[in-house]
């Protein structure tokens, strides 16, 4: 569109534009007062307390560092634990390339 047709149609749509424009305005409004409202009652609702205790119980529970001598005994009561339950495949070695006319044989 050239600059004077645009112009022009700017001119004749200017109230559509503008409707347009404040549905949009408004829209976002209404999102941003309801985040607004979540936020609110979610801090009415907060119980700082309840937080605390919270955090010193998932502290407690926390699982103590193991030294270098208690894993290893851990990986040898796994060991003899699962030694039983291993099954070895022996593999079979057989040729992987079966006798093809393209493959040269060898003299044995």
């Amino acid at each position: 569109m050239k600059k004077h047709q645009l112009r022009k149609f700017r001119k004749r749509m200017l109230a559509l534009i503008r409707r347009v424009r404040l549905q949009r305005e408004i829209k976002k409004e209404k999102l941003f007062r309801a985040e607004l409202l979540t936020k609110i009652k979610e801090a009415e609702n907060f119980d700082a307390e309840k937080y605390v205790n919270n955090i010193f119980k998932t502290i407690d529970s926390k699982p103590k560092e193991m030294s270098k001598r208690e894993r290893f005994e851990q990986t040898l009561d796994l060991i003899r634990k699962y030694r039983s339950n291993t099954h070895l495949v022996k593999p079979k070695y057989e040729d992987p390339v079966p006798d093809h006319p393209y493959v040269p044989k060898t003299k044995e």
